[in-house]
């Protein structure tokens, strides 16, 4: 009777732990679910804002996966805007060679940096550059990432139209916009760099200072529309006589120069 008193207490204590232990691991399923629920809540939350994030973006974005060990990428992902940019769609370049898709890769800079900043990590920039081939042609400007997962994203922008307009107000800060010669300005520092090399090559070169007789009278009798044409008929002479090489300017009023290299 001792003993199988002994064996019951056991029993009922034996049930008691198996018990709790049951209900604690039934809560830990039950709270490791939530939680894991929560996690993949979160994670497709996160994954949604990257997409939308991603495809939404102004900057052209691609993603690129190493190849025979850096000496390919291939892309594995491109956004909306890399899309118009580059005018091709997302579906004609996932899973395809950069070379393939981009053939003047390597003559535009952009291939060596992705081999650098795949190999080192550190992220670098692309300054702005023409990229064309026989497809697409523009400027463009890269900044270029090491993922954790060892991809490499370059963020990259359109700038031609950027770089049209920088060229156009150059050009007006150095062109007489009536002749379209140059202007004292232009003369003047094109003329400097010309007479620096010339004296470090020892070449000749002629001045030549013109200016139009009369203008003031033909203003005067025909009125300044007549003037300006006028210029221009001087300026067109210019051009016609002298080389395309040689610098030509309206220096001002009725003044023109001319500096002829060799």
């Amino acid at each position: 009777k001792p003993f199988y008193a002994l064996l019951e207490t056991s029993r009922n204590r034996l049930s008691l732990i198996h018990g709790i232990v049951w209900l604690f691991f039934v809560v830990l399923i039950a709270w490791g679910g939530k939680r894991l629920k929560d996690a993949h809540d979160s994670l497709s939350a996160s994954q949604s804002r990257f997409r939308e994030l991603f495809d939404k973006m102004k900057s052209g974005v691609a993603v690129y996966e190493a190849k025979d060990e850096g000496n390919d990428f291939f892309l594995t992902d491109f956004n909306r805007a890399a899309e118009k940019i580059d005018q091709v769609s997302k579906a004609d370049v996932v899973g395809r060679s950069v070379l393939q898709i981009f053939p003047t890769i390597k003559e535009f800079g952009l291939f060596e940096v992705l081999q650098n900043v795949w190999r080192d990590g550190v992220p670098r920039h692309h300054p702005v550059s023409q990229y064309k081939d026989g497809r697409i042609e523009g400027w463009r400007e890269n900044y270029l990432y090491k993922l954790p997962s060892g991809e490499v994203v370059a963020i990259y922008d359109d700038v031609t139209e950027n770089r049209k307009r920088e060229e156009e107000i150059r050009i007006l800060a150095v062109t007489d916009p009536l002749t379209e010669l140059y202007n004292r300005r232009g003369f003047m520092t094109l003329a400097d760099q010309q007479i620096k090399a010339a004296t470090r090559t020892n070449k000749k070169m002629s001045l030549l200072f013109i200016d139009i007789d009369g203008l003031k009278r033909i203003n005067d009798t025909l009125g300044h529309e007549e003037g300006d044409r006028a210029l221009v008929s001087a300026a067109n002479v210019l051009k016609q006589t002298f080389r395309e090489s040689d610098i030509m300017a309206r220096m001002g009023g009725d003044e023109f120069a001319v500096l002829a290299v060799d």
